[in-house]
């Protein structure tokens, strides 16, 4: 055994000799998995919100909350409504139904005449939009179907006042072609959004807030000599390797967290957690050469915690939100970790 295998050895038995963060690594799990399953056991369905203005745009959003679907529609008293109750995950999805959207319609302007907003955590955006978008394609079919015939010309004035009725009985009757939608049951859904409460981004945000304090630790076992036997070439080695045992050891804990909570991805998980445990050891070592004292790197741990969850997509995405702030996500490491899912 080469070394640096015993150094890390020795360094995750330091670390499991410490109860307080023994402790803490057996609690995390259960805490994450039990905040989780407590989202989902107080969510009934998943929710979309709704603000429609004018008569057409009214109607169509009366036929989504009428529509059996895997989702809930529910209307809001205000646009900014739709948008807060998306950030705060209330809400999934969000569709602003503006007063004209019928006259662009008409126009052909088709661009952002639906204003949609998502969660940074859903999965579920493309089925709600397929929802959604064939539901306006279903209630606008009557107009292109008569702006088709009188642009031809073919049916006299009468002929064409017939042509809601005729285009309900040959939709609904099954005698021409259609499209069939197979949708999951509201149950399936939900098994997929089961944990409401962002289990991945507080497992992300706990790593990196480890090895910054890894970082902390270090200089004081630098203080007290522990490194003094170690040639100066390989000093780095070996702190790196002291980072990798506390935030590695954090970082099963976290993984354990993820399949209690059931958003267990795969094995490809592995993966992305070591190249996040490799980068969040790198990044506190960063830290430690600049800040150089425990006090500094201490000090600094509050506003890497706050800054991740203010700006990184672990409960809203900032960045999305206000594009403004979007370079600012860069500067700390769960946005990465993050965007990877």
């Amino acid at each position: 055994m080469g070394n640096w295998r015993i150094w890390f050895y020795m360094c995750c038995k330091r670390q499991l000799k410490k109860k307080a963060f023994v402790l803490l690594l057996c609690i995390l799990p259960i805490a994450l998995a039990a905040l989780g399953w407590a989202g989902k056991d107080e969510s009934s369905g998943v929710k979309i919100a709704l603000w429609a203005e004018g008569q057409w745009s009214e109607e169509l959003a009366e036929s989504l909350k009428s529509m059996d679907s895997a989702f809930t529609f529910y209307t809001c008293s205000t646009k900014e409504q739709v948008q807060k109750d998306v950030e705060s995950r209330k809400a999934e999805c969000g569709y602003i139904f503006e007063k004209d959207l019928k006259e662009k319609m008409d126009k052909k302007d088709y661009k952002r005449s639906i204003q949609v907003y998502t969660s940074p955590a859903t999965v579920l955006e493309g089925l709600t939009e397929e929802v959604v978008f064939s539901a306006v394609i279903e209630k606008y079919g009557p107009e292109l179907l008569k702006n088709y015939i009188d642009s031809a010309g073919v049916f006299s004035e009468e002929g064409t006042g017939q042509i809601q009725e005729l285009y309900e009985k040959y939709k609904n009757n099954g005698s021409t072609f259609s499209f069939q939608y197979r949708t999951e049951t509201r149950k399936q859904v939900e098994e997929k959004v089961k944990a409401v409460f962002p289990v991945r981004g507080m497992g992300a945000v706990f790593l990196f807030v480890i090895g910054l304090f890894s970082g902390a630790m270090l200089c004081e076992d630098e203080k007290k000599g522990l490194y003094l036997p170690i040639s100066y070439k390989k000093k780095w080695i070996y702190s790196l390797i002291s980072m990798v045992s506390t935030t590695g050891l954090a970082g099963l804990s976290v993984l354990i967290s993820f399949i209690f909570a059931g958003q267990w991805t795969g094995w490809q998980e592995f993966i992305f957690m070591a190249g996040y445990i490799g980068g969040v050891a790198l990044f506190a070592a960063l830290v430690k050469a600049v800040l150089r004292t425990k006090e500094a790197v201490s000090g600094a741990i509050p506003f890497f915690l706050i800054g991740s969850l203010a700006l990184c997509p672990v409960f809203i995405n900032t960045g999305a939100l206000v594009p403004a702030l979007k370079p600012f996500q860069y500067l700390f490491l769960p946005y990465y970790y993050l965007s990877a899912f």
